[in-house]
This record gives C-alpha cells, structure tokens and sequence, in this order.
C-alpha cells in the first residue's frame, strides 16, 4: 500500500515540471521573437496639406456643407485635417439662410482660406470664395470647394516650407 503511494506521488512530481516545460515552450511559440537592435518606429502624420474647418453658424445647409468639407478633408490623402497648433490652412466658413422662412430652400456662404502659423499668431489672408448653396447642390459643392481648396494650398506651398 505504501509502496503504491508512494510510487504515485513520484510520478505525479516527475510529470509536474514536464507538463510546465511544455506549456512554457507553447506561449514562447505563440509570440515573435523580438528583434536585438529594435528601434521604435514613431507614427508617421498623414501626409498632406494640414488644414482646419472652422463653422460656427446654425443654419441647416450651412452645417452640412461644413460637414461634407470635413468629410472630403479627411477621406483626402491630399489633406491632414487638423485642429493643432502647428502651420496650417485654416478655412473659414460663414453661412446664413438666403431667405428667413424659408430656412432649408438655400444658404448664402463664403469661405475664407487663411494661413495660421499657430494660434497665437495673426493669419495671413489667402483667398475668398462667396455663393450659393441649395439642398440639391450640397454635396457636389463640398467636392468643388475641397478642390478649390487644394488649389489654393497649391499656390501657397512656399509657407509650410521650413526655414
């Protein structure tokens, strides 16, 4: 009896550090090696023309051109769109309802290109843009003005150069 005890808790104890050998070489083959000379790799910023939207106004087409620019920004690999401190194209958007009741018909608008050097520095003036906006045609014109936007960022390249 004692023997057949005895024989069991041996080889209980000599199968214990076994099956841990074995699962200590199963979670080592689930992860990667990891390199000797790894150097850490910092996110890059998307590349583009950084560039920020800035609408305050409540009319309905109005916030939604605002909206579609944003959108067309940020789908844009042409654009990085921002609200940091950093150089920029800060665009300014200012909107009302071309007629008081009758406020989803159409919306006067006018962008204002600027470029911002930070936040406490004056902007330079770049170009402006006024028109009308109606529901039919707010999405077509968001495309033409990130277009326009591009344009204009063109043009003014030189200002994100550094010194």
């Amino acid at each position: 009896m004692r023997f057949v005890l005895f024989s069991s808790i041996l080889c209980l104890l000599l199968a214990l550090p076994a099956s841990l050998l074995a699962q200590s070489n199963a979670t080592q083959a689930q992860q990667p090696p990891k390199p000797k000379n790894a150097t850490r790799v910092a996110p890059r910023e998307k590349p583009g023309f950084p560039i920020q939207v800035v609408h305050e106004d409540t009319d309905h087409l109005g916030i939604e051109l605002a909206y579609n620019m944003r959108d067309a920004f940020n789908r844009s690999s042409l654009f990085n769109l921002t609200d940091g401190r950093s150089k920029k194209i800060k665009l300014i958007v200012k909107t009302r309802e071309e007629f008081a009741d009758r406020p989803y018909m159409s919306s006067v608008y006018t962008l204002i290109w600027t470029f911002s050097y930070g936040e406490d520095v004056l902007a330079n003036y770049l170009e402006t843009e006024t028109g009308f906006v109606d529901s039919l045609s707010v999405d077509s014109l968001a495309k033409i003005l990130v277009a326009k936007s591009h344009d204009v960022a063109s043009e003014y390249a030189y200002l994100f150069e550094e010194d």
